[in-house]
């Protein structure tokens, strides 16, 4: 008997876990591990991740990338997403 229900990704992997690897993939500058791990999330959770890559610019990245991630996730697009995944793997890390 299933007592909870488990967010998956695409391929039936765990949402979080997914998530985190994302996270990290970013804070380490791993831009393929980390576009990996968004194309598992897309294309059901893009409002989750325009939020996410708000907190994550916030939290892990140097200057002011949390601008341009906002006015990315207000493009919309399908490019918009990726183009903020860039700019995060390659700005300069705060940890």
């Amino acid at each position: 008997m299933e007592l909870a229900y488990q967010m998956l990704t695409r391929t039936g992997r765990s949402f979080w876990e997914v998530t985190s690897v994302m996270q990290n993939s970013i804070r380490k500058g791993d831009y393929e591990l980390a576009g990996h791990a968004m194309w598992e999330l897309l294309p059901g959770s893009m409002p989750y991740l325009r939020k996410r890559f708000l907190v994550i610019s916030a939290e892990d990245c140097f200057g002011v990338i949390t601008k341009e991630i906002l006015a990315l996730s207000e493009i919309g697009d399908g490019t918009a997403l990726p183009r903020g995944l860039a700019l995060m793997g390659t700005a300069q890390k705060t940890r």
